[in-house]
């Protein structure tokens, strides 16, 4: 919900979702939109995780929407470049996702 209007959001159609200040920021191939909840409550509620993964303290991305990574970063399908801090757990998310996307 965001000021009197409501907007359904799709998993799929978020690129990546990004922690600021008092509000989480939602990336869409078409632009960018605030919503006031808190990162952590985005993390643990609305986001699946067979479909995301944190990938930074700030950054949980969609594992649909990943084009490359190396050890310090992840690049999005929109070209966005993110910064890589739990490589170990993002390499095991994305293994299980192709995976599971292969059944």
């Amino acid at each position: 919900k965001k000021e009197k209007q409501s907007r359904v959001v799709y998993p799929q159609d978020i690129l990546y979702a990004e922690a600021s200040r008092k509000e989480t920021l939602f990336h869409f191939f078409d632009g960018t939109e605030g919503f006031v909840y808190t990162f952590s409550d985005i993390e643990e509620n609305y986001l699946p995780p067979a479909l995301f993964c944190k990938i930074h303290r700030s950054y949980i991305v969609n594992l649909m929407h990943v084009s490359a990574f190396s050890k310090n970063t992840v690049t999005m399908k929109n070209g966005d470049v993110l910064p890589l801090k739990r490589e170990k757990e993002f390499k095991e998310a994305l293994s299980a996702f192709r995976f599971a996307s292969l059944e």
